[in-house]
C-alpha cells in the first residue's frame, strides 16, 4: 500500500459506516409523542471519530453531502433566515469562500427554517451560491453538538473537525484558522 494512500483509510472507513448508518436511518419511523409512527425524515447529521458527517436534502434540489467535496477545506455553517447574526456572517462567508479561486475552501450551508423555498429565495435573491442543505427538525434535535445559532465548523480536506466556532465570530479570526489549517495540510 502506497504511504499516502494509508491516510485516505481511516476516512474511507468512516464514510462507509456512515452510509450504512443512513441506509438504515432511511428507513426508520419515528414515534411521535401521541404514539403514531410517522416516516422519518430524509438525511442524515453525525459527528463520528471527529468527523462531521451529513446527507440532506438540498434547498434547490438533490441533496448536499459532507462527501461532495472531501480534499477541499469546508466551512459548514449551521443558520436560519430568522437568525440576525447568522444573515450577518452569511455575506462574509461567501465572499470568504469566493477569495479562495482555486476552490482550496469550500462554504457548505446547513440551514434550519421549516421552509426550505423561503431559505432558497433568501440566499437567491442575495446572489449567495454556496450549496444548502436543510436541516430536519428531528435530526437537529438529535444533533447534541448543536447549541444554538450560528455554528459553524471548520473542517480539514479529510472531513474532521480542526475547529467549532458558536455565536458571532470575527472575519480576521477565521482566516487566520483556515491560513493555519492550510498550512499543515
Amino acid at each position: 500500500m502506497r504511504r499516502g494512500s494509508a491516510r485516505w483509510l481511516p476516512a474511507g472507513l468512516l464514510l462507509l459506516v456512515f452510509f450504512l448508518v443512513t441506509s438504515w436511518e432511511a428507513g426508520r419511523e419515528l414515534i411521535t409523542e401521541t404514539g403514531t409512527a410517522q416516516p422519518a425524515s430524509p438525511g442524515n447529521l453525525t459527528l463520528l471519530d471527529g468527523h462531521l458527517l451529513f446527507q440532506l436534502p438540498a434547498l434547490e434540489g438533490g441533496e448536499v453531502s459532507s462527501v461532495a467535496s472531501n480534499g477541499r477545506v469546508r466551512l459548514c455553517f449551521f443558520w436560519s433566515t430568522w437568525c440576525t447574526p447568522c444573515c450577518e456572517q452569511l455575506t462574509w462567508l461567501q465572499e470568504l469562500q469566493d477569495s479562495y479561486s482555486g476552490g482550496e475552501v469550500v462554504l457548505v450551508g446547513l440551514c434550519l427554517d421549516h421552509d426550505g423555498r423561503a431559505a432558497a429565495a433568501y440566499l437567491s435573491a442575495r446572489q449567495m451560491n454556496f450549496p444548502c442543505g436543510r436541516v430536519p427538525e428531528d435530526l437537529a434535535a438529535r444533533f447534541d453538538s448543536l447549541q444554538g445559532l450560528p455554528t459553524l465548523y471548520l473542517l480539514t480536506p479529510e472531513g474532521v473537525v480542526y475547529r467549532k466556532y458558536e455565536g458571532l465570530i470575527t472575519r480576521s479570526q477565521l482566516e487566520k484558522d483556515i491560513a493555519a489549517l492550510l498550512r499543515t495540510g
